[in-house]
Order: C-alpha cells, then structure tokens, then sequence
C-alpha cells in the first residue's frame, strides 16, 4: 500500500500545483506593487505572457512539493492504523 500512498499523493500535488501556482503568481506580483487589484493584475499577467505567464515556476513548485507528500501521505497512513 506504500507504493499506492506515494503515487497517489504525488498526483494529487501535480493536481493542486495547477490551482495553486497561478494563485500564488497573482498573489506575488500583488504583493510586489506591479498590479493595483487581482483584476489587473490577472489581466497585465495575461497580456504580457497569455496563459503561460500564469504558470511560471509550476514545476518548481512540484519538485519541492512531491518530496514532502511522498513521505507525509504514508506515514500518516501507517501511523492512522
């Protein structure tokens, strides 16, 4: 079943990767004081890089979320029993 626990667990963070990545780049540019509102800030992200720009940094999000849940999902699993 560890194997199944692990699997499943990094799909599900390539799953939420998708959601979360765009959030967090609308988020940060925010933050950093390029877009007064998510409105604009949605918008200038999309006409500068279209749908890509929403997605930079995905698969470092990935590779540094896969680790964790790889061995969170089954320990906690294990340790459920």
């Amino acid at each position: 079943h560890t194997a199944c626990y692990m699997a499943s667990s990094s799909c599900g963070e390539v799953a939420a990767c998708w959601i979360r990545v765009p959030t967090e780049n609308v988020k940060q540019k925010m933050q950093a004081g390029l877009y007064p509102s998510t409105r604009k800030a949605v918008k200038g992200i999309f006409e500068q890089n279209g749908y890509r720009g929403f997605y930079v940094g995905y698969f470092a999000c990935v590779l540094r979320e896969i680790p964790f849940s790889f061995i969170q999902f089954p320990v906690y699993e294990t340790l459920k029993k």
